[in-house]
């Protein structure tokens, strides 16, 4: 029997089974994000009875977590890097030892992140947490302020400046930073839902009760809004009626002439992908980094999450949509493995190869019908 937000959405258990993976890939993310943690759990063991995904074990690492389940998340996120393991889930990784009370870990690991990629926003970001954590706030300011560097606009960074203050005692340069990080919201890229919480909890403690208030409905708008928004898509695709209507018959056999059902696992519009804000920062500063493009096209940053977190993704877009940066930035900042483009034309090898930044061509081969066999053996 489905009680709770899951009542509300209309939603039983056993209808998990029938849903799509578009579906699905939406409810798992909405139920994390407003702390439905019971109905998150139920959905979860019933969806990884199905099949186990990293996507799911992340859900779950990241549910126990906020949850205080300290051990249970550690178990967890460790059965998720015996699939593979990404920085997404190594961030993750962090985030549970230090709740664990393991600082020194962590703060070993956050190193080796930000080694690793020592531009990217996430991994600073994740440093800059982890020092303060561990009481070094020089460093940490350090860490916010090569973040500053990298944006200066950047939540990530006005959010960790504001940290830093607060942290210190001083009030009045927190809050500044902190409406900074307030006012970088537009209608087209409003803040994150867990950007409003982290504002709201400085506001509580700063004593700035109207922004308090303004954040609190903010966030009840958001999520009566989503909530609004699911529970229209579940019913559609259950069939179930709206109020005051009647239930279209579903059980009668599919006619010949109708279309065949959406592949398992399809999306009809790359916005129903979840992309946290630092991860989509992180892959913004590194195609800036190693493109030198100073910001991300429609669809992008979703393909580019999916392959970073070990999902299989098809993306379809329009000539000049960014299809190349897609798979080439994934490829270049994946510590090991490779990646194998097939094309259907040997000029389009060429210019693919040919566009790739100077650092990075001595990287990149093709393979195709032109080479002779000493020569084509060389490159595979």
């Amino acid at each position: 029997m489905a009680t709770g937000v899951l009542r509300d959405l209309g939603l039983s258990l056993e209808d998990l089974a029938v849903l799509s993976a578009r579906l699905r890939s939406r409810i798992v993310p909405f139920l994390l994000r407003w702390r439905h943690y019971e109905a998150l759990d139920a959905c979860l063991t019933e969806l990884l009875q199905e099949r186990v995904l990293v996507s799911l074990l992340d859900a779950r690492a990241r549910m126990l977590l906020d949850q205080g389940l300290l051990d249970e998340a550690w178990q967890t996120l460790e059965a998720r890097h015996e699939l593979r393991t990404s920085l997404t889930s190594r961030i993750l990784g962090v985030q549970i030892q230090l709740a664990r009370g393991k600082a020194d870990q962590a703060l070993q690991t956050a190193k080796s992140l930000v080694k690793a990629n020592p531009d990217s926003v996430t991994a600073l970001s994740l440093l800059g947490e982890t020092l303060l954590a561990a009481g070094e706030m020089e460093a940490a300011k350090a860490a916010y302020q090569k973040l500053g560097e990298l944006r200066a606009d950047g939540t990530s960074y006005l959010l960790g400046m504001m940290a830093v203050y607060q942290a210190e005692d001083d009030w009045v340069s927190a809050s500044a930073y902190a409406v900074r990080a307030q006012e970088t919201a537009t209608a087209d890229r409003p803040l994150s839902v867990w950007t409003l919480r982290r504002l709201r909890d400085y506001f509580e403690a700063s004593k700035e009760r109207n922004r308090v208030a303004d954040i609190d409905g903010q966030l009840a708008k958001r999520q009566a809004e989503e909530l609004a928004a699911l529970q229209a898509a579940i019913a559609e695709e259950l069939g179930r009626a709206r109020p005051g209507e009647a239930a279209p018959d579903r059980r009668k056999p599919r006619p010949a002439e109708e279309p065949a059902p959406e592949p398992e696992g399809a999306l009809d519009a790359f916005t129903l992908v979840d992309v946290p804000p630092q991860e989509r920062e992180r892959i913004r500063a590194a195609a800036e980094r190693v493109f030198g493009f100073g910001d991300l096209l429609p669809g992008q940053a979703e393909i580019m999450a999916c392959a970073a977190g070990g999902e299989d993704v098809l993306a379809v877009l329009p000539t000049g949509g960014g299809k190349s940066l897609c798979y080439q930035l994934p490829a270049l900042e994946a510590s090991s493995g490779t990646t194998l483009v097939v094309s259907p034309l040997i000029a389009l090898m060429k210019d693919q190869v040919d566009k790739l930044p100077q650092q990075v061509q001595r990287l990149a081969t093709t393979v195709n019908s032109t080479l002779d066999g000493d020569e084509l053996g060389r490159r595979l």
